[in-house]
């Protein structure tokens, strides 16, 4: 088995010790630790002996004295040579039972070999000019909407009721034609996505509101869909 194994130190749980065990992989270089008592190790021993054939012998059982601070350090070392002479059995590194003794679903990692992995870093010119571009259709389909729905140059005073009908069909058809603009640009297979897209359009009552929440949550078709509503 091409990993390197430590018995760190034993700490006292309840009414008995436990050892920290520390194993490194030879090949990439990943460490991990996880703890068993005394009693669970001679256990695994028996395992073993009898999924293949271990010979070695075990740190023995002490009745009396078994947390003396000198015993425990002693056994501490004899369980470590124990458990390196099982790594170093060729029948151990093809033992599914030895693998999961010495890489437990319980390990805790303490240095990861795919920690240092780093993706790609996106090119900054091309992320900043996607923004700008996007900011600057934003601006442009905004200015439009206000020029289209609420001209407020021109409309000093509140409008009367058959006015405010008017402006509220206009933006429930533009808004309903923003949707279907949304759908057709929303990849196959995002019906997720187009559902949301559809309620984040229904749930806003002015084009700021729409123009900020679809800018910021679906920037990719916010420019296209945007402007086909102004031609």
């Amino acid at each position: 088995m091409n990993l390197s194994v430590k018995f760190k130190s034993f700490i006292e749980v309840g009414d008995h010790f436990d050892y920290i065990i520390e194993v490194s992989n030879l090949v990439n270089g990943e460490i991990w630790k996880f703890q068993r008592r005394y009693s669970v190790l001679r256990e695994i021993h028996e395992q073993f002996k009898v999924a293949f054939g271990v010979t070695l012998k075990f740190p023995p059982k002490k009745m009396f004295g078994n947390k003396n601070p000198k015993f425990l350090e002693q056994r501490r070392a004899d369980l470590e040579s124990f458990f390196i002479s099982i790594t170093k059995m060729k029948e151990a590194a093809e033992n599914e039972l030895a693998q999961q003794f010495f890489s437990p679903r319980d390990r805790e990692i303490i240095n990861s070999a795919t920690a240092t992995v780093k993706k790609p870093a996106q090119p900054a010119v091309k992320k900043s000019r996607i923004e700008n571009e996007v900011k600057e259709t934003s601006t442009k389909v905004s200015e439009g909407l206000s020029s289209k729905l609420f001209d407020l140059s021109s409309q000093p005073m509140p409008l009367d009721e058959e006015e405010q009908k008017s402006k509220r069909k206009q933006f429930k058809m533009l808004c309903k034609d923003l949707v279907l603009l949304m759908k057709s640009h929303v990849p196959l297979g995002s019906e997720i996505n187009i559902a949301l897209a559809g309620e984040q359009v229904r749930k806003h009552d002015c084009p700021e509101k729409l123009l900020k929440t679809l800018v910021n949550t679906y920037p990719s078709i916010a420019r296209t869909s945007l402007t086909n509503i102004l031609n």
